[in-house]
């Protein structure tokens, strides 16, 4: 019964893994297509931004002497002219910017967050523990010692016998800057009774101190914000201040066409950040002659985030495939999935007598582009010059937090190298085997338990050696008596991971990444704002800018 479940749920995780790594791939796929496309097929010219098209806006730019006009628009407003309107709309209207934006703030939002999540799990765990753990003796029998670019940190290692009378040494899982213990030191520890290695030492302020710091990490930066607005808004005190965070900014340029005159469109796409479309600066496009309306920029961001989507979705299309085994369950829930997919496509797709011409598809899609980017107004030099110095103004203001998450990516990647790399310097490779697989379920998660590979191998010394690979999966990545590669520490064997090659760096990767790609686009953006101050004040574009930013 339980190998059938078991076969069941797995199943069903490879099906759905294989699945949405198909949706991500061709996400990935059709983003880097139309990166590569619209290259090959387009006409690349010189032109100029000309005008700034804007939608959503709340008020027309007046004289200040002159009442402010409500700009008419097709949104419904409410109470102070605010229009009312809801994300969906908002994601229609114009999906990548939405979309864009949105992953931008739960970035901003989800770091600092992570560390409260991470210190509240803790504290979970060390409570738990403490309340249904079994409260052994233990000794401390060695201190670990790790430096890190000259800096030392040290772990002490205890031992302690469960109600089994197997021996357990282990080390605990907080480091600290100086020695707090010293080998035969007398302690007790609080152990899970059905996994001995999860255990934490009876001095319960010595984990809360280091989980309440975690989880007052958000506050603090909050408290920051709220801090360098408050003195913002001080400092704005007497200016009219407006703001423009609902409105989407179309850039219309100027260009020469195959005859070689001069013709104006809008651009393909919109966003909210308005400081790299400022009127004269001269710009190269790809233009459709044949179609005006889908004037484009080059650029790479569609290619990153193809490559975003696209790496995710093989990965996941490796492990289904990879560990995918074809039974009775694979295959009804494989057709299930499909059928489900095909009830719902029926639903979408209209009847063949129904369908359009290719002409009057083009026609019609032609159509509702020229409504799109035709709607909105024209921005005044002045309604620029206000625009700009907002979005310019805010990209200070959050740079900081952003420079922080950045180097804190940064650094983390920069640990987990260094780790890597000093256990790697000394690690032996043996020939290791998959004896059994261990399920691990996080605490207050709805999700199916991941499991863990633990390996036997035989270590230099001629002793058998068991421990549990740290990476799990689900659906798990290896198999009950599957042979894998092995590393490990020579002076204590049971210090050992699965060999991946060069995937054992991921984790580092994905840190730097992220870390350089976050501090790539803080540079560029504080580069932008220097440039516009010296750029718009010889334009006569913004003459104050300087002054009042």
């Amino acid at each position: 019964m339980f190998d059938a479940i078991f076969s069941s749920m797995k199943a069903w995780n490879s099906v759905w893994m294989l699945f949405g790594g198909l949706l991500l791939s061709g996400i990935g796929v059709l983003l880097i297509w139309d990166f590569i496309s619209v290259r090959i097929y387009r006409r690349r010219v010189y032109g100029r931004i000309v005008g700034v098209r804007v939608t959503g806006a709340r008020t027309l730019a007046v004289d200040e002497n002159e009442v402010p006009v409500q700009e008419e628009s097709e949104q419904t407003t409410g109470a102070g002219g605010k229009p009312q309107e809801s994300y969906a709309e908002q994601f229609r209207r114009s999906p990548f910017s939405t979309f864009f934006a949105s992953l931008f703030v739960l970035l901003i939002i989800c770091v600092p967050v992570s560390f409260l999540v991470f210190g509240a799990w803790q504290s979970y765990d060390v409570l738990t523990l403490r309340a249904t753990g079994v409260l052994a003796p233990a000794v401390v029998v060695d201190i670990e010692s790790r430096s890190d670019d000259g800096s030392t940190t040290y772990t002490p290692v205890l031992a302690f016998k469960d109600l089994h009378g197997k021996r357990w040494k282990l080390a605990d899982r907080l480091s600290t800057a100086r020695k707090k213990f010293r080998r035969g030191d007398k302690t007790a520890v609080y152990y899970d009774p059905e996994n001995p290695k999860r255990f934490i030492m009876n001095n319960l302020r010595r984990y809360m101190l280091f989980n309440l710091i975690f989880m007052a990490t958000p506050f603090a930066l909050y408290g920051l914000l709220r801090y360098s607005a408050s003195r913002n808004k001080k400092a704005a005190a007497g200016r009219n201040k407006k703001n423009f965070t609902s409105e989407m900014y179309r850039p219309v340029f100027e260009f020469e066409n195959l005859q070689g005159e001069s013709v104006q469109a809008d651009g393909d796409s919109s966003g909210n950040w308005i400081s790299d479309k400022i009127p004269g600066s001269g710009v190269r496009l790809l233009v459709d002659d044949d179609d005006l309306d889908t004037v484009r920029r080059p650029g790479r961001i569609g290619l990153v985030i193809g490559l975003v989507f696209a790496a995710p979705g093989q990965l996941l299309i490796y492990g289904a495939v990879a560990h995918f085994e074809f039974n009775l369950y694979s295959a009804l829930i494989g057709l299930g999935v499909l059928g489900y997919g095909a009830y719902k496509l029926s639903g979408i797709i209209k009847p063949r007598s129904e369908w359009e011409t290719k002409d009057a598809f083009r026609s019609r899609m032609r159509k509702e582009r020229v409504k799109k980017h035709r709607g909105g107004r024209l921005l005044t030099d002045r309604e620029i010059r206000e625009r700009v110095k907002y979005h310019d103004r805010n990209a200070l203001l959050w740079s900081p937090l952003v420079a922080v998450i950045a180097l804190g990516f940064l650094i983390g990647g920069w640990y987990l190298y260094l780790a890597l790399q000093g256990f790697t310097g000394k690690a032996l490779a043996a020939e290791g085997e998959v004896v059994r697989l261990e399920s691990r379920r996080s605490a207050g998660s709805d999700s199916g338990p991941s499991y863990y590979p633990v390996v036997s191998f035989i270590a230099e010394s001629g002793k058998e050696v068991l421990f549990t690979d740290r990476i799990g999966m689900n659906p798990p990545l290896y198999q009950s008596g599957e042979s894998v590669n092995v590393l490990y520490d020579p002076g204590h064997p049971d210090k050992a991971m699965i060999d991946r090659g060069l995937f054992n760096c991921l984790p580092a990767l994905a840190l730097f990444g992220a870390g350089g790609l976050m501090g790539w686009w803080l540079i560029a953006i504080l580069a932008g704002v220097l440039r516009r101050r010296k750029y718009l004040n010889e334009a006569g574009l913004l003459v104050s800018f300087v002054c009042n930013l």
